[in-house]
């Protein structure tokens, strides 16, 4: 009778194990263990002259929206507005790239109003993006929700929040801290007129076909929540800062490449999607004379993300198992008794 409580309790463990595991959120269901996980996005991000100088310039601000369209690697699938990202970055400095040109910095934004914190309860101070998952809800890149970016802030958090990315660190990674980098392909000044643009502002005459950036990034996962939290995520995905090529084989826990960044203009719902007024009072595309700007601008986005996590039991998981374990342990040493 011992015996076979014992093999029935080890039956439970398992079992209960098993179905414990299987209480995940929609993300951890796409990420493929232990193997590199490609997704592609389109996003809209609206431009934040935050110092009122006129000019997209160290202290400014580029806060946003990411959809997840789909995934290219280990397999394919498509999302139908099931996974979205709020981020918001500050431009930290201006340097030379290594690859030439002008390549800006950001970090995450400190700007209060601004600050994932402030938009994503709880969100950890040096994150750039929050993740959710569990849609669908209505598409945010064809539909304008409201006539504010904080009305697709509102539908987007009524899913699941699964994690925050960010500025790890110095020292976690192989090339010293994670990194957010863009080359600058057209100077972001907001106060002078482009070619045919008289009285407007030279970034909202930038068309979905103008490129105005290239840009990437090595990053951390400060926070994991729900399904997400049955994974590790180790600096083991490679991601080239093009600030700095000289240096070889760096490693993150996410990465961002092949991002290009064009100008807004044109999309039907750049003045929702660009408007940030109503998240205090900031000059958007601010006048040369530093007058507030009530024209939104911002840009159009596409990347690709990798990430390569690591599948490990939670620890309700593995005390299950344990138990499990221990029924068939004290049933062998019952049978040899």
């Amino acid at each position: 009778m011992i015996k076979k409580l014992s093999v029935q309790a080890m039956a439970l463990g398992f079992a209960l194990a098993v179905s414990a595991g299987a209480q995940a959120s929609f993300l951890s269901g796409q990420l493929t263990p232990n193997t590199l996980n490609i997704f592609e996005d389109n996003s809209r991000e609206a431009a934040v002259d935050v110092n009122r100088n006129g000019l997209f310039d160290v202290g400014d601000v580029l806060i946003g929206f990411i959809r997840i369209d789909l995934k290219s690697s280990p397999n394919t699938a498509t999302y139908d507005n099931q996974i979205y990202a709020i981020f918001s970055q500050q431009m930290t400095g201006q340097v030379a790239c290594t690859s030439g040109g002008n390549c800006q910095t950001f970090a995450a934004t400190t700007v209060a109003g601004l600050r994932l914190s402030d938009i994503v309860a709880g969100a950890d101070p040096n994150g750039i993006a929050a993740v959710y998952s569990g849609g669908p809800i209505s598409d945010l890149i064809a539909t304008a929700p409201g006539g504010f970016l904080t009305d697709y802030f509102n539908v987007i958090k009524t899913m699941t929040l699964d994690l925050v990315a960010g500025i790890g660190g110095a020292g976690t990674n192989a090339d010293g801290a994670d990194f957010l980098t863009a080359r600058a392909e057209v100077p972001a000044n907001f106060g002078a007129a482009g070619a045919g643009c008289a009285n407007f502002l030279s970034m909202l005459c930038l068309t979905g076909t103008d490129t105005v950036a290239s840009y990437a990034a090595g990053l951390s996962i400060l926070q994991t929540f729900g399904g997400t939290s049955a994974f590790t995520f180790a600096d083991n995905v490679s991601s080239i800062n093009f600030a700095n090529l000289a240096l070889s084989g760096p490693r993150f826990q996410l990465s961002i490449s092949g991002g290009n960044a064009t100008g807004g203009s044109g999309d039907p719902n750049m003045a929702s999607w660009g408007d940030v007024s109503n998240l205090g009072n900031f000059a958007q595309c601010g006048f040369a004379n530093n007058e507030p700007g009530f024209l939104p601008c911002g840009f159009i986005d596409n990347a690709d993300f990798g990430i390569r996590p690591l599948a490990v039991p939670e620890p309700a998981t593995l005390a299950l198992l344990g138990a499990g374990l221990m029924g068939l342990g004290f049933s062998r040493r019952r049978k040899t008794a």
